[in-house]
């Protein structure tokens, strides 16, 4: 396979990608710019868009619902009716962001992202168990609390309590010498 740029660059014809372990070049001919596309790439590209829109909004839908539930004092699993819901409000929040979203821009702010390192990635896990757990014991739905919000929280259990990332570093440095004592022969 040849080595080729992918993403920003002068050409990038193809890319790397791998499927099950394998490696393959899938082609990219698409380039920023007036392109004209056929009518699949169109319906594929509309489709997506509305995926899109759709699972990124769907936390807001579940929040507005959760809140219902918490002013009404419903359980947390009860069933909130549509007509319940400020359809109004949630229409322009969603015309709103429909409006503004971009394909394969992630806007800050979004909520917490998991850490990429091993260490930051299991202190970021049992930061925000904590956080639940605060949560549940103050009677506050997880899922109402915003993704904004729940980044924060977790930000701050993590600098308030340091031995939080010493558990993190101690969990990952036996699950790494679990797995190589397993492989010795």
């Amino acid at each position: 396979m040849s080595d080729t740029t992918t993403g920003t660059g002068a050409s990038a014809d193809v890319a790397s990608i791998t499927i099950q372990g394998l490696e393959f070049e899938a082609p990219q001919p698409y380039k920023a710019g007036a392109y004209e596309l056929t009518e699949g790439e169109a319906s594929a590209l509309n489709q997506t868009l509305a995926e899109n829109l759709r699972n990124n909004f769907a936390p807001k839908i579940k929040a507005a619902q959760a809140a219902y539930r918490q002013a009404n004092g419903l359980a947390d699993d009860a069933e909130v009716p549509v007509a319940s819901l400020d359809q109004d409000a949630l229409a322009e929040a969603f015309e709103k962001y429909a409006s503004e979203y971009e394909f394969g821009v992630r806007k800050g702010g979004g909520g917490p992202r998991t850490p990429s390192d091993p260490v930051e990635r299991e202190a970021f896990g049992i930061a925000k168990e904590k956080v639940k757990t605060a949560l549940k014991a103050k009677n506050i739905e997880v899922g109402s609390v915003s993704k904004e919000k729940m980044g924060e929280y977790i930000k701050q259990v993590l600098d308030k309590y340091p031995a939080i990332r010493e558990e993190a570093k101690r969990r990952v440095a036996t699950t790494a010498e679990l797995a190589v004592e397993d492989l010795a022969v």
